[in-house]
C-alpha cells in the first residue's frame, strides 16, 4: 500500500485521540505522548505536521545560577514530527530545525519561561533513510532527534526506531550501522599499544570474576524486585 503525507498524518493523529490509540501506536513501535495539534500554523517558519505537548510535573527550580531564591517551575516536553511518504534527509531536518525556531520565536514567547521550562525534541518518520549522503553522519551532532521508518504489513502500519549514532561508512561508500561485535572488539584491542593492550586485560581478568560471582548482585536484583511488587501492591 502506498500512502500519502496526509494519510500518515491522518492515522498518527487519530491514534492520539486516545488513550488505546497512543497504546496501539507504541505496540506498533512509535511511542508517541501528550496532546496532540496538528497543522499548527508557525507563521513564515511553514506549518508542522504534528506537535505533542506533554505535561511533566512541576518542581522549584533556582531563579538563575547566582541566587539561593527558588521559583515553582512547570516541565513540559514539546515534540515536533516531521512527517514524509518517501525517505528521510536533510531537507526534512532543515524543515523541523526551521519549525523548531519558529516554535521558540512565536509560541514560547507567550509564556513565563521562568515558571515554565520546555524541553524540544524532533522526530522524522519515512519509509527510508537516506544512506546516499551524509545525512546519518550529522545526526552524531544532534541531540534529542529521533528516527522512524514506517511499512505495512499483513496486519497493518508498523514503525521501527533507527539509531542516530553508531553510523560508518561501507566499503560501498554508503553508510551502515556500527555494529559492535567481539571480533570488532577483538581487532580494536589488536591495534592498541602493547602496554595499553596489558592494561585492558588486566582490567578484564579483575572485573570478570566479580562481577559473575559477586552475591551482592543477586541480592540487590532480588530487592528491586521485592521494592517493585511492594510498591505494586500498595498502590
Amino acid at each position: 500500500m502506498e500512502l500519502v503525507e496526509k494519510d500518515l498524518e491522518d492515522m498518527i493523529y487519530d491514534a492520539c485521540k486516545t488513550k488505546e490509540g497512543l497504546d496501539f501506536l507504541q505496540e506498533r513501535g512509535l511511542m508517541i505522548t501528550g496532546k496532540a495539534y496538528r497543522q499548527v500554523n508557525l507563521g513564515s517558519y511553514g506549518i508542522a505536521d504534528l506537535i505533542t505537548v506533554t505535561y511533566e510535573g512541576r518542581g522549584w527550580e533556582p531563579i538563575d545560577i547566582f541566587s539561593n531564591d527558588y521559583i515553582m517551575t512547570r516541565h513540559f516536553t514539546i515534540d515536533i514530527y516531521e512527517l514524509k511518504r518517501d525517505k528521510i534527509g536533510i531537507d526534512a531536518l532543515l524543515q523541523v530545525c526551521r519549525y523548531c525556531t519558529g516554535f521558540k520565536k512565536l509560541i514560547l514567547p507567550k509564556f513565563n519561561t521562568k515558571r515554565n521550562e520546555f524541553n524540544i525534541r524532533i522526530h522524522l518518520i519515512g519509509s527510508s533513510i537516506d544512506l546516499d549522503s551524509d545525512f546519518v553522519f550529522l545526526l552524531d551532532h544532534i541531540t534529542r532527534i529521533s528516527l522512524y521508518t514506517y511499512q505495512f504489513r499483513y496486519d497493518g502500519l508498523h514503525f521501527e526506531e533507527s539509531p542516530t549514532s553508531g553510523w560508518t561508512k561501507s566499503n560501498s561508500g554508503n553508510p551502515q550501522e556500527l555494529t559492535v561485535t567481539r571480533h570488532f572488539l577483538r581487532e580494536l584491542v589488536g591495534h592498541l599499544p602493547e602496554r595499553i593492550r596489558n592494561t585492558v586485560e588486566e582490567i578484564k581478568e579483575e572485573q570478570q570474576p566479580r562481577i559473575d560471582s559477586d552475591p551482592s548482585i543477586d541480592e540487590s536484583y532480588k530487592s528491586f524486585n521485592e521494592f517493585r511488587d511492594n510498591s505494586v501492591s500498595e498502590s
